[in-house]
């Protein structure tokens, strides 16, 4: 079971302040816990692809970036990786929960 604190404490410690992504019961937890901290934004999004060109926007305007999704909608996200983020180098970390098992 993730506990949410135990992701955000760090990532905050890092400077991660802007979360997006699908939402998913496995990272309910992790969703709650940004949700409830005023330092941080959330936005949900409808699918994986949207959720880092949302991040993307965010990281233009100078946040730092998490992408949260399953492994089941990864594939959806690699047309923006591919034509965005990495000709234009914008950087995100990724939460993959790996779904199926």
């Amino acid at each position: 079971m993730l506990i949410g604190q135990d992701f955000l404490k760090p990532a905050k410690a890092m400077g991660f302040n802007f979360f997006t992504g699908v939402p998913c019961s496995f990272l309910t937890p992790i969703i709650n816990a940004v949700i409830s901290e005023k330092s941080l934004d959330y936005i949900s999004a409808s699918s994986e692809g949207e959720a880092v060109s949302i991040a993307a926007g965010a990281w233009i305007a100078g946040k730092k970036t998490v992408v949260m999704c399953q492994n089941s909608g990864l594939g959806n996200a690699v047309n923006p990786l591919s034509s965005l983020n990495y000709p234009f180098r914008i950087p995100t970390l990724f939460i993959t929960t790996w779904r199926g098992q």
